[in-house]
């Protein structure tokens, strides 16, 4: 773990409970925190995991970039469902 620097601060979102609360000032790398996620996963189940994760971030990048690029206004539905 590697701690924040002190001026910043992290968020969390507990839809469930619809709280918004400060983390503690330490965070993981992304690598660090899939290692987390995957280490009682089979071989298999990892990379599947993995691979939903990665197009889940793309179809998001694809979103931005028409945003950005072409002015289109983000359609999380049909995201969802390309994701899907």
């Amino acid at each position: 773990m590697k701690r924040l620097p002190s001026q910043s601060k992290a968020l969390h979102v507990d839809n469930k409970r619809g709280t918004l609360s400060l983390l503690p000032k330490t965070y993981c790398s992304i690598a660090e925190w899939m290692r987390g996620i995957m280490q009682n996963e089979s071989k298999m189940e990892a990379k599947r995991k993995a691979g939903a994760l990665v197009k889940t971030w793309w179809h998001i990048w694809l979103q931005r970039n028409a945003k950005i690029f072409r002015g289109e206004e983000p359609d999380a539905r049909r995201t969802s469902h390309q994701i899907i």
